[in-house]
C-alpha cells in the first residue's frame, strides 16, 4: 500500500486539487501481478496536463517500486 500512496502523492504534486481520482486497473485487479509486472493506475483530473506535467509524472511514477501479489482488490478509488 505503501507504493499506492506515494504514486498518488506524486499525482497529487503534478496536478494538484485538479486530481480528481487514482484508480488501480489490471493485472493488479485480476490477481495477475507478478514481481516484474508494472502498476496501472488511472488518473481522472479537471484537466488535461500538458506534455511537460505528463513527462514528469511518468518519470517520477516509474521510479516507484512494485508491491508484490496480493489478493485482489475491488475497483475503488486509491
Amino acid at each position: 500500500m505503501d507504493q499506492i500512496q506515494e504514486i498518488v502523492g506524486l499525482v497529487g504534486d503534478v496536478l494538484g486539487p485538479e486530481a480528481i481520482g487514482a484508480y488501480l486497473h489490471g493485472s493488479s485487479l485480476l490477481g495477475g501481478l507478478k514481481p516484474a509486472s508494472d502498476l496501472d493506475v488511472l488518473v481522472v483530473s479537471q484537466r488535461r496536463m500538458d506534455g511537460q506535467e505528463r513527462g514528469r509524472s511518468l518519470k517520477d511514477c516509474s521510479r516507484s517500486p512494485v508491491p508484490r501479489p496480493g489478493p485482489a482488490r475491488s475497483n475503488s478509488p486509491l
